[in-house]
């Protein structure tokens, strides 16, 4: 009596090894892709500081022209120049 087990018969090693292949190639991707979102991660944090140092700059330079305004109005106003009149009234002759 002879048993004979044709299941794996005629299967090269490389078919064999489908299952592992498909495993190391999903692996890959699945490093890709979170090499993919660290990158861009990195990329938003960056953007978001350059953003932050812009806004920073331009909130300096607002300051600063507010206080050059803030004194340059007490200035012209402990000078009496600008847009208020003297309280003394001048009268034409009639």
């Amino acid at each position: 009596m002879t048993i004979n087990q044709n299941l794996l018969q005629g299967f090269r090693p490389s078919v064999n090894n489908r299952a592992i292949r498909v495993s190391k190639n999903q692996r890959h991707i699945s490093d890709l892709t979170f090499k993919y979102q660290v990158m861009a991660s990195v990329a938003n944090v960056v953007s978001l500081y350059w953003d932050l140092v812009t806004f920073n700059d331009d909130l300096k330079v607002k300051q600063h022209t507010f206080e050059l305004n803030k004194n340059c109005t007490r200035t012209t106003s402990a000078a009496g120049i600008g847009g208020h009149r003297s309280h003394r009234h001048h009268h034409r002759g009639s």
